[in-house]
């Protein structure tokens, strides 16, 4: 092997180790929490029926950038994707694009009161100059991600109340 051809493996292999080992590659991470705790984070139940709460849904996801993948009523499933966030870090040698990804399920608990679950996951993707791809994907759990979501959706019904 020409000294050349040496160099570029012993690169990519510290690249790739550095990709694998370095979390700050991925950015910061949402803490981990129980269970419990996230299933008591994810949910909400409004007063309205679920038509009023399933538009108010769609509505905020557009308004607020997200890309609707799927939308069904007679499910309650609607699944949304925020647009890729690449950035590059300054003297990193590499891209990091961050996306988040929305499942919401609605189900009616009485003619005039439905509950909404959010699971939100955020997908990281980092891609070194060499080619070298890694991906991790975590739940969000901050109390804020969810409040701001169903507080856009509560004022949407408002509007249409």
């Amino acid at each position: 092997m020409k000294l050349k051809q040496v160099a570029v493996v012993l690169c990519a292999g510290l690249m790739s180790v550095s990709l694998s080992s370095c979390s700050s590659v991925f950015g910061e991470i949402d803490p981990p929490i129980a269970s419990e705790q996230l299933m008591a984070m994810q949910t909400r139940d409004y007063h309205a029926t679920v038509d009023q709460v399933f538009a108010a849904i769609i509505s905020t996801f557009q308004d607020s950038g997200y890309i609707i993948s799927s939308a069904d009523k007679s499910t309650g499933l609607v699944i949304a994707s925020s647009l890729a966030q690449p950035e590059i870090p300054f003297m990193s040698g590499y891209v990091r694009t961050t996306t988040d990804k929305i499942v919401t399920s609605v189900r009616a608990l009485s003619p005039k009161e439905v509950q909404v679950r959010l699971n939100i996951v955020r997908s990281v993707q980092v891609s070194e100059t060499y080619g070298l791809q890694a991906q991790k994907e975590f739940p969000r759990t901050i109390p804020e991600v969810y409040d701001q979501i169903f507080n856009q959706i509560q004022v949407a019904l408002n509007k249409h109340l």
